[in-house]
């Protein structure tokens, strides 16, 4: 009688065992496809229906937009270090975008508007705000030509 209770413990643990091993390779499989960009959504069932998960990002398309626009695009930091620029912009300075990303923004005018820079980023760290800049015609990029405060 104890052998039998023993097998049909065994047969229940083997049966359990390769159905959570089945489950793994489903999941690691599903990880696997969503890692490598072959999943755009994922559908979840629930108490209140079905809902679907997108996997691309709502910033997709606008960074779409931000890079193909004609117009120069940067975003800058609170103390004035460029963290973006799209190719337009890398375009008007005729430096590459690896290399304007991590630079002070400043250093792009010439001195004469260095201080219209500031005034101008200090005033979007409050709201939206609006200003015309003149780039310099030769930018030699330099971490240390004038920082914000």
């Amino acid at each position: 009688m104890l052998n039998k209770y023993v097998s049909e413990a065994e047969v229940q643990l083997r049966t359990e065992n390769e159905e959570l091993q089945q489950r793994l390779a489903e999941a690691e499989e599903t990880l696997y496809a969503i890692r490598n960009g072959e999943v755009d959504a994922i559908v979840v069932s629930g108490t209140e229906g079905s809902r679907i998960f997108s996997l691309t990002s709502a910033e997709t398309p606008y960074r779409v937009i931000i890079e193909e626009m004609s117009e120069g695009a940067v975003i800058v930091s609170a103390n004035g270090v460029v963290l973006y620029c799209n190719r337009r912009f890398a375009g008007l300075v005729s430096i590459a975008q690896e290399l304007i990303v991590g630079s002070l923004f400043n250093q792009f005018f010439p001195k004469s508007d260095i201080q219209k820079c500031h005034d101008l980023l200090q005033a979007g760290l409050k709201g939206k705000t609006v200003g015309e800049l003149t780039f310099k015609k030769t930018i030699i990029l330099n971490p240390s030509i004038c920082n914000f405060h």
